[in-house]
């Protein structure tokens, strides 16, 4: 298992770059405001194919961000993409910020789920810190460990709506788990 799911991330982590850098994606995004990408895909730590992107569009306004979802539209022809305005979000559940969710197909049979929110300022630089925090956490054997678990769970219907990667990344690098069994019982506790 430790081979396919590494090996798996490395795949999935080389179509994110063709996604982001052959389509134009990228290209077109930086139109609009610098970016970063992070989750998974910076945390080398993909089992399904998401792509977190995080602009640092602090002036964008709501007719800018649309155009550029349009023009996502244009260029990857989206099954489906919905947008969330979570500028007045006081400590809710989503940051702060603009959001396309975009989707090319039925993520539970493996397409490409894209995250793209723009923040503040503040807010993008917050979310490239906690990555790189997180990023800065991992080794081998916990890399290994977080892989296992998602590989195992990331087509679980609770998964992303009760239980998201960060409750993986919680139990193994905070609360010792080594196992799906023992983040089964994590998730209990919790």
């Amino acid at each position: 298992m430790e081979n396919d799911v590494i090996a798996v991330d490395k795949k999935i982590r080389a179509e994110g770059d063709r996604l982001l850098n052959v389509t134009g994606l990228g290209e077109l995004i930086r139109e609009y405001a610098p970016f970063a990408v992070t989750g998974s895909h910076t945390l080398e730590l993909m089992v399904w194919r998401d792509l977190d992107i995080a602009m640092n569009a602090p002036g964008i306004s709501i007719d800018d961000f649309f155009d550029l979802g349009k023009r996502i539209t244009a260029l990857l022809s989206p099954w489906k993409m919905f947008f969330t305005n979570n500028r007045d979000n006081n400590g809710g559940r989503y940051p702060v910020g603009l959001y396309w969710g975009t989707r090319l197909g039925d993520i539970k049979k493996g397409a490409w789920k894209l995250d793209l929110w723009a923040f503040s300022t503040e807010e993008f630089r917050q979310k490239v810190e906690e990555c790189q925090n997180l990023k800065g956490r991992l080794n081998d054997g916990n890399r290994l460990t977080i892989l296992t678990i998602k590989a195992q769970i990331w087509n679980h219907p609770k998964y992303r709506d009760t239980m998201t990667s960060q409750d993986i990344y919680d139990a193994v690098l905070d609360h010792g788990v080594t196992s799906l069994e023992g983040f089964w019982q994590y998730m209990k506790s919790k």
